[in-house]
């Protein structure tokens, strides 16, 4: 009795497994981190579990009979949070009962984002840190001077050079390969010691002056400092670009006190039967009762008067009682404002853009939770139900997910409306649904497709991916488009205008249907689904058969 509520109550993560993978205990820490009960687990193939990388690696444990850390690992749960954790797998524990011995994987979980974790760092760890911090400085530091090399490199072989500017590029290649040389020169003193200790000092005052940023000329233009990425200022995490300032920000003036560094941070461990806590609105009201004091408005509700284009189904499920649509038109995909993503970070909440990032804010700041959908991918009615038993899901890090009963998803259902209809019209088919884009290009392709995946515009990435038809010999796929796409002339224009993506000559959009069917003549009963019109409108729509 008292072991197991020691287990249950850790702040570790716990798995038990026999030797093969067949799980035998875990606790409530680990379930909580997986996003799974322990009854979904048990009928999951383990590999689904982690995921393949990391199901690999226990693999590998188990047949070499030797424990592994695996370091910042992200575990994605079935809400598709990332959950930074240390993974400690032990391939060597037995358990014997006089007659038997047994055979055990033990899997701990260590929470690195959660509140009070605690985990031992050794020497190695330490060494690891400082080493990681200095090179990045490093790496940071040496940018500066092989832009000013490159720069001028290129000045030099471009034509029409005259003679004094050839005469200043290369002071400049002078100065700053001997930059260079002076941060390499402090490699040196960076070398691992013999010496079983040292002394843990500031990495930033032991080379400071290596990493001294100072004005200098280029061509005749002051240069006062460096161009810095968000990850590289330890804002957030974002190392795809520079980071650009709002127009609030003065020039010259100091960084770190030109937004709000210095906030006080509470730490609130919520329960989960106290969902109406998991918000500032939530804690604030429950501060003000505990203490008495007036809770401040929080201003009207928004009330707009726009009508759905799109109808949605609520209130059929008792585990969701209502769920409400607004349409937003004339919304341009971008980064959101600085101050955003400021507060959004220091809740551990990731940035991807200024729709996805609205409304986490709202769902942190309020309690309610949004979500935005692409209005040109929706199709049919939005519903809410509950899960089939043993349902399979398709997530976004391409692992397939089982469902239970008590699970909510939410659907457009067009296939499932689809298929229902020609059921009724006596044709027993199953029927699944994908976008499907073709791009014409004079040259280039792979770059072309290469740069539209980039965008973002047909489809994105942190919530969709690209598929290939199904293999499947009883499916059959049929291609429908509309004559007239307007949705195909704005997604051209914004690719070939706003992306700048050259060698693009057409786009055109359409809907495949996969309909399988089993030991019937298919040609058959395509032609009875053509002659119901439910997949396509012959007046408004081309329709081909393709596989």
């Amino acid at each position: 009795m008292f072991e197991n509520l020691a287990l249950e109550n850790i702040l570790e993560g716990l798995l038990l497994c026999d030797k093969d993978l067949n799980l035998k205990y875990i606790n409530q820490e680990a379930q909580s981190l997986i996003g799974y009960s322990e009854k979904q687990i048990k009928k999951m193939e383990f590999k689904n579990v982690f995921g393949e990388k990391i199901f690999d690696e226990i693999i590998l444990c188990i047949e070499s009979q030797s424990p592994k850390i695996l370091r910042d690992i992200f575990l994605v749960d079935k809400f598709l949070n990332e959950i930074n954790v240390h993974i400690f797998i032990n391939p060597t524990i037995f358990v014997s009962d006089k007659k038997t011995e047994f055979e055990y994987v033990l899997i701990q979980l260590f929470n690195l984002e959660g509140r009070n974790v605690l985990y031992k760092q050794n020497k190695f760890d330490d060494e690891e840190k400082i080493m990681s911090q200095l090179f990045h400085g490093l790496a940071h530091e040496i940018k500066n001077p092989l832009a000013g090399i490159k720069g001028a490199a290129q000045i030099i072989n471009s034509t029409n050079v005259e003679k004094d500017e050839i005469i200043e590029c290369s002071k400049i290649i002078e100065s700053e390969s001997e930059r260079l040389s002076k941060l390499v020169n402090t490699f040196k003193y960076l070398q691992p010691s013999n010496k079983e200790s040292f002394e843990i000092v500031d990495i930033g005052e032991a080379i400071k002056d290596s990493f001294k940023i100072d004005k200098r000329d280029i061509r005749g233009v002051d240069s006062n400092g460096m161009i810095c990425s968000a990850s590289e200022l330890n804002l957030w995490d974002e190392h795809d670009g520079i980071l650009i300032l709002d127009k609030s920000f003065k020039i010259g003036s100091d960084f770190s006190k030109s937004y709000n560094s210095t906030d006080s941070y509470w730490e609130v461990g919520v329960t989960p039967n106290r969902g109406d806590c998991m918000s500032y609105l939530g804690i604030a009201r429950e501060l003000s009762t505990y203490f008495n004091k007036k809770l401040n408005n929080i201003g009207n509700p928004l009330k707009p008067k726009l009508k759905p284009l799109l109808k949605v189904n609520s209130g059929k499920s008792k585990l969701c009682s209502s769920y409400q649509s607004i349409e937003i038109e004339n919304i341009s995909i971008k980064d959101s404002s600085f101050l955003i993503k400021y507060r959004l970070s220091n809740i551990g909440v990731r940035i991807v853009n200024n729709v996805v990032d609205y409304t986490n804010y709202v769902l942190h700041d309020l309690g309610q939770p949004l979500h935005a959908f692409d209005r040109d991918k929706l199709f049919g009615t939005i519903s809410v139900r509950n899960a089939k038993e043993n349902e399979e899901l398709l997530t976004l890090d391409n692992q397939k997910r089982s469902l239970d009963k008590t699970d909510l998803v939410i659907t457009d259902n067009e296939a499932v409306s689809v298929q229902n209809a020609l059921k009724q019209k006596g044709l027993d088919v199953k029927v699944g649904k994908q976008i499907h884009w073709e791009i014409n290009c004079s040259e280039d392709h792979e770059n072309v497709l290469k740069q539209i995946e980039n965008s973002g515009e047909l489809f994105n990435s942190n919530k969709e991916f690209l598929s290939k038809l199904p293999k499947n010999l009883d499916t059959h796929s049929v291609l429908v488009r509309q004559k007239d796409e307007m949705c195909c002339q704005k997604k051209f224009n914004s690719l070939t205008q706003r992306f700048k993506i050259k060698n693009l000559l057409e786009l055109k959009r359409g809907v495949v249907w996969n309909i399988t069917i089993k030991n019937a003549n298919f040609n058959t009963i395509f032609n009875n689904i053509l002659n119901t019109n439910i997949l396509h409108n012959p007046l408004s729509h081309e329709c081909f058969r393709i596989s």
